[in-house]
């Protein structure tokens, strides 16, 4: 039993990027499956794109502007262009 004193420790929540060749959008959703907050930055296509990094920063930034940064146990980023003529099969 929590002591009502004791403070309440913040739902864990995971974050998800799609980075594709028009614009990177990003969600962190709780494990219950709600969607907390979302973002989204420019293009994020690492071969097409003049600064996916930016991008990604823009997109997590805004989907994570009003969460608890310590909630986020997990993530899954997914880019375009990540595998390519040079990429091993």
């Amino acid at each position: 039993m929590r002591r009502p004193d004791a403070p309440v420790e913040p739902a864990p929540a995971v974050v998800g990027v799609d980075a594709g060749g028009t614009s990177t959008r990003c969600a962190v959703v709780g494990l219950d499956g709600r969607v907390h907050d979302r973002g989204r930055g420019a293009g994020g296509n690492l071969r097409s794109s003049s600064d996916s990094a930016a991008a990604l920063h823009r997109a997590l930034e805004g989907a994570l502007a009003g969460v608890e940064r310590r909630r986020v146990l997990a993530g899954h980023l997914a880019f375009a262009g990540a595998a390519g003529q040079d990429a091993a099969a």
